[in-house]
Formats: C-alpha cells, structure tokens, sequence
C-alpha cells in the first residue's frame, strides 16, 4: 500500500489542508519526518490518516474520559472530539494505492443542531478509474472490513508498523 495524498478539513488545528505524497518534494523521498510547533496539527495528520483508513485514532481511543478535548468536550473516548471548535462538519480522506488500484478512504463527523454527532454518512470507500470515482460501500463496517482486507493489516498492526502515536514512544523501545 502507498499513501498518496491526504484530505483534511475542520479537525482539530487544522482547517484546511492536502497533504499529496505523489507530487513534488514529497514523491522523490522514502523517509520524512513531520514536525512543527506544539498545535500545529502533527497528530492530527496522524489521526486523520488512521480515522480514513481504520475508523479510529489512537490518541482518543487511550485517553482518560476525565481529560478536556481540544474542541472542549469532557469525554475524550469518541473520535468526534477530533472536531475542530466551532465547527460542524470534518473530514479526513486518504488517497491510496494497491498494486494498480486507487483507492480513496473518507471518514466524516457532522455535528447536528441539537450538539450530537451524526453517524450518517461517516464512512466511504471509492475506488478511483481514471477521473471516475466508484462507490464501494458507504456501510460502515463493510468499509472497515474491506479497508482491512485491501491493505492486509488490522489496525493495530498498522499503528505498530507505520506509525508510532504520540505518547508511545517509550512503549515502542
């Protein structure tokens, strides 16, 4: 599998950002590190990444529900606290390939008037031919299963090969 672009909208730091992989300086290395100053979206990156492909991200997944959310919320359990503050919709997408195949991930967070958050439409696998973009699933588990089966890790295998979380580095030595 290889990464080739990143999509992010209204999470956490960042407002707006594509992050593209296959054009520029970023296509002819095989090694970058991302750095910057504290907030400035680094984890984000990571999270979006992790949220298109697997649904999860490990920052909320590990944290206690007594710490605050960037947004403000309490319970730093759901992923939709990734939201950025004063917003109501984000979205994380990953363009990637397999082999010959191109493939885009989205995950989406919508929150509605009521201050809930919306599961409709959270999660979308296209297929992309040419300049035509083909619906695979837009169900969630059936987009995670296949996520999965595309790419030939599990989430955590994922995380443990790619990526390393912030906070994990000593559990990574």
């Amino acid at each position: 599998m290889k990464i080739e672009k990143v999509v992010i909208q209204n999470l956490n730091s960042i407002e707006n950002a594509e992050i593209n992989f296959s054009e520029g300086v970023l296509s002819k290395e095989p090694l970058f590190l991302i750095c910057g100053d504290t907030g400035s979206g680094k984890s984000t990156i990571l999270d979006a990444i992790t949220l298109a492909l697997y649904d999860k991200a490990s920052r909320y997944e590990n944290a206690k529900n007594k710490e605050k959310t960037e947004n403000g919320n309490s319970n730093t359990k759901t992923t939709f606290n990734i939201l950025r503050k004063g917003k109501n919709d984000g979205k994380a997408e990953v363009y990637f390939s397999i082999k010959d195949t191109h493939n885009i991930a989205s995950w989406n967070v919508h929150k509605t008037r009521t201050n809930t958050y919306s599961n409709t439409e959270r999660r979308k696998l296209e297929v992309v031919d040419g300049d035509v973009r083909k619906v695979i699933s837009n169900k969630i588990d059936i987009v995670n299963k296949t996520i999965e089966e595309l790419i030939g890790l599990t989430y955590d295998q994922f995380v443990r090969s790619v990526m390393l979380a912030q906070g994990e580095f000593s559990t990574f030595l």
